[in-house]
């Protein structure tokens, strides 16, 4: 029977890449989130330099679930309907958790396989300039269920278009609070969907 989620200790991947551990802190309101009754995501946004063989990450924040619903409930509603129905419909997640966890039960489960393809247009990561991963953890336990996902800067210039000007406003303000963007900065990531909590 295909329960909603496993999980599986937070993969190096989804550590901080300055501290080489875990990332700790709600970048919203600061909770100190190993703590096991804490589910937090965590995302990455990462720069492909195929000519070096190297990645840089742009930037990297984990946010608490009570942070992230915050700043979803202030999306507008045409917004989250147009996300919401956008990954319906270019995304199998059912499909993905089902042999998700028969890998797993056969001890095969590696989270590399799990970003190296776009979830929305299937498209390999090193053949990608730019590109996001996501994933969902719970204390010091990644949650294996929708997530953990790569999503390229192609999928998310089309999420970005479906953006009530509302919302725009509302990413503008989040990217200058958490990270000080210099505004030239700030529009390149949000035009590209940089940065979607």
């Amino acid at each position: 029977m295909l329960q909603s989620s496993f999980s599986v200790p937070i993969p190096p991947v989804f550590y901080s890449s300055e501290s080489h551990a875990p990332i700790e802190r709600c970048i919203a309101c600061e909770r100190f989130l190993p703590e096991a009754d804490v589910a937090y995501f965590v995302e990455k946004a990462i720069r492909h330099y195929p000519e070096y063989k190297s990645d840089q990450v742009i930037f990297e924040y984990a946010i608490c679930q009570d942070c992230h619903q915050a700043m979803s409930a202030t999306y507008s509603k045409e917004s989250t309907e147009a996300i919401q129905n956008y990954f319906e419909q270019n995304t199998d997640f059912m499909g993905r958790l089902s042999l998700m966890q028969e890998l797993a039960e056969g001890g095969m489960f590696e989270v590399q396989d799990w970003l190296s393809n776009c979830i929305v247009k299937g498209t390999p990561r090193e053949n990608l300039r730019e590109y996001q991963i996501a994933c969902q953890c719970q204390g010091d336990r990644m949650v294996v269920g929708g997530a953990p996902f790569m999503i390229s800067n192609a999928a998310m210039e089309e999420m970005m278009l479906l953006l009530s000007n509302e919302t725009v406003d509302q990413l503008n303000g989040y990217m200058d609070r958490f990270f000080g963007l210099p505004p030239e900065l700030r529009k390149l990531l949000v035009d590209s969907g940089v940065g979607i909590f």
